[in-house]
């Protein structure tokens, strides 16, 4: 159940804001035997998309 509501979460911020991930946490390689996850923290820029889009989009 906590698994749905992460995604759920992490689709709801996606929505309200743009999502870059840091270019020091592209070269963390992760364990792919049972689940594809990284070394290291995965470091994500957060920045608001912009209010004209979201009149845009209404």
């Amino acid at each position: 159940m906590a698994l749905l509501e992460v995604k759920t979460l992490l689709a709801t911020i996606a929505r309200e804001f743009r999502l870059e991930v840091l270019p020091t946490s592209i070269n963390s390689y992760g364990d792919s035997l049972v689940s594809l996850r990284p070394l290291d923290e995965v470091w994500v820029k957060v920045t608001p998309r912009s209010a004209t889009r979201k009149v845009a989009a209404a």
